[in-house]
């Protein structure tokens, strides 16, 4: 417990330092994304339970805005816009992303210390919501679940394109090093 509201101190301080260097809407998708992504790296996902993870998310805000098409259609075009910043770490002193980065590993740790397998994955799923949920809830002013749902869009677009990658180059690098291992055969024998 306290480590969660040390967490939470922590995370207000951020919010706080980028609230006061930017008011643009992207810098906080951004500062979103970049804690939600720091949790889940604490908390020891995969890159396809990331995704999974997200996804659910996703699905059960689209749930409460009824799956309306035209929001989604709009965060389609809103994210093919936007995938690009995703690869920009936002300007966030790293003192502050160390301290919530070590808060967020400790925490997960000390979870994962006191319970069982499945006893964690549950409890480690319910904190992450929470942690993103308030979170979110500090950093935009209005219209959070809006913005939940869109930042979570975002990242399942986001985990989708590099598990895509990691797929190709799965798939190509077998084949380059068999092309070239012929290559080099060729070679000695000519």
């Amino acid at each position: 417990m306290e480590l969660s509201e040390e967490l939470f101190y922590q995370q207000s301080e951020t919010v706080l330092k980028v609230i006061q260097q930017s008011t643009s809407i992207n810098d906080r998708w951004r500062l979103a994304f970049e804690n939600i992504e720091s949790l889940l790296e604490a908390a020891k996902f995969t890159l396809i339970e990331k995704r999974d993870f997200c996804l659910q998310m996703n699905t059960l805000y689209q749930q409460e805005f009824d799956n309306n098409k035209n929001l989604w259609i709009h965060l389609n075009n809103k994210f093919k816009e936007k995938k690009d910043w995703f690869e920009k770490p936002l300007d966030n002193p790293e003192e502050s992303k160390k301290k919530l980065n070590a808060l967020q590993y400790s925490i997960f740790n000390t979870l994962r210390s006191h319970t069982d397998q499945d006893e964690f994955k549950s409890a480690r799923t319910s904190l992450l919501s929470s942690y993103i949920h308030m979170f979110i809830n500090r950093l935009f002013m209005s219209d959070q679940r809006l913005h939940e749902l869109a930042v979570y869009h975002f990242m399942v677009g986001y985990y989708k394109m590099q598990i895509g990658k990691q797929k190709k180059r799965i798939t190509y690098e077998p084949d380059k090093l068999y092309k070239s291992h012929l290559r080099e055969e060729l070679i000695t024998i000519l």
